[in-house]
């Protein structure tokens, strides 16, 4: 369009010229021409001259519009030569300020929130055909200062602790379904969390409670709060509030069924210390009248399991002895469409324990018992406002080899508040637990573990 404006102007001009040159000369005209005339004339060329300019303008500004546009693109894509497969990197930073009082002492800690700790995964995928799909994940975890390592009287140097979450292959196919080989999550990984529906994962994800304040120890109230020792190693609020939430993510190979009106199965096996290891789940998810419903049932068997025994005296390990088990667990999940949302969750496990003798030992049956009520709304313009309370109670999860009969009750309680920021892919959050532990010894009480956590997980 340009061009044609841009010639049609130029031809003009030289008309107009070559008029004026005529008439200027008297050459072809019985009249020559007055002095009105030309300078009319000489106005209508310094005009069409004035155009041209203006065009001219105009077109360099769109050209150098598509030049910046270009650049722009060029930096912000990652090329490669000879790979027919897509890349994605993606992955999240979650921090927070954490504030925890053990019932002796009370300190703050700038975090990683361990229910959902900072990552980066990259993701490479290419198609077969329009049934199978090929790819490779690495997913690669950084946390300093993790909610699940520190204590309110040992609080870390901020030094980051990376951990390979994925590092793994698979295909996809639609018909007869997907098949993983490497470093990811078992079957039953997520099995307690995955059917939580409320918004507020980010805080506490279903049946597990304890990330928040998972490396906070017990102290007993009775005793100059002292540390609480079981085994002779210190009673944290991780090995109290055990989720039971599958065989998580190991150097396993898993597969995955087709999903056949909303139900699928899943198995997976991996191999450590001389002893196999397998789980089983089944997974059901549903949409109906604006409802949405979910459910997951496991079972496992983890025989490569051993947990330290310490001398308490010398303060160093005796030795490992075999925790093995076999659990049972599941969880269901409900968001209805007015907002309101439910979730429970059980955990059944029979240890297979040996102390450091190698004789069998009966300890009490694991369980677990957890639930959460929760009300989300689009309050603000923003996005999803998300409040929930949940409750869970966690019995013989912790267990004392030299003393099997003991019997270690912990109960727990939250309050959460997550904000979303849909323009900027960020959760805004504030929590609230407490932690509640009771133990065989008559007599002896202990102190309450309490926390606050407040933060952000920004996505990209």
């Amino acid at each position: 369009m340009f061009r044609n404006t841009y010639g049609y102007c130029l031809r003009k001009i030289i008309c107009v010229v070559f008029f004026s040159f005529l008439m200027a000369s008297g050459e072809g005209f019985s009249k020559p021409a007055g002095t009105s005339e030309i300078k009319q004339l000489k106005n209508q060329v310094e005009a069409l001259l004035k155009r041209v300019r203006d065009l001219e303008k105009k077109q360099g500004d769109v050209v150098f519009s598509e030049m910046n546009a270009k650049m722009a693109s060029e930096k912000t894509i990652i090329r490669r030569t000879k790979n027919p497969l897509s890349l994605k990197i993606s992955g999240h930073i979650n921090r927070g300020v954490w504030i925890a009082n053990n019932g002796a002492n009370t300190n703050i800690a700038h975090v990683d929130n361990d229910t959902s700790p900072s990552r980066l995964i990259i993701t490479g995928t290419g198609e077969l055909n329009s049934d199978i799909t090929v790819g490779a994940t690495f997913s690669l975890g950084i946390e300093t200062n993790s909610t699940d390592q520190i204590d309110v009287n040992r609080i870390g140097d901020g030094s980051a602790k990376p951990t390979i979450r994925q590092a793994e292959l698979f295909i996809k196919d639609k018909r007869f379904g997907e098949l993983y080989v490497g470093q990811g999550s078992t079957a039953s990984d997520s099995t307690m969390e995955a059917t939580d529906l409320s918004g507020t994962s980010v805080l506490s994800a279903g049946g597990s409670m304890s990330f928040i304040a998972g490396g906070a120890v017990f102290t007993k109230k009775t005793m100059g709060n002292t540390k609480v020792l079981v085994d002779g190693q210190n009673a944290k609020a991780d090995r109290v509030f055990d989720g039971g939430d599958g065989l998580f993510r190991r150097n396993r190979i898993r597969y995955n069924t087709p999903v056949f009106s909303g139900l699928s199965l899943q198995l997976s096996h991996y191999f450590k210390e001389k002893n196999h290891n397998w789980d089983a789940t089944l997974k059901y998810a549903t949409e109906f009248s604006g409802h949405k419903f979910r459910t997951q049932i496991a079972y496992m068997q983890r025989n490569s399991l051993t947990r330290s025994v310490t001398d308490v005296a010398s303060a160093t390990d005796v030795s490992a002895v075999q925790a093995a088990y076999k659990q049972v667990n599941g969880s269901a999940g409900v968001l209805f469409k007015n907002g309101i949302s439910l979730f429970a969750g059980v955990v059944n496990r029979k240890w297979n324990v040996k102390n450091t003798s190698g004789a069998h030992v009966n300890v009490n049956t694991g369980t677990a018992y957890t639930g959460k009520i929760g009300y989300q709304h689009k309050f603000f313009e923003a996005g999803i406002t998300a409040f929930a309370f949940d409750y869970g109670r966690f019995s013989g999860m912790l267990f004392d080899t030299r003393h099997p009969n003991d019997k270690y009750v912990g109960r727990t309680f939250g309050l959460l508040a997550v904000q979303n920021l849909d323009r900027i892919a960020t959760e805004v959050y504030l929590g609230y637990r407490q932690f509640m532990l009771s133990g065989p010894n008559a007599g002896v009480s202990y102190n309450y573990i309490k926390v606050v956590l407040m933060g952000a997980r920004i996505k990209f």
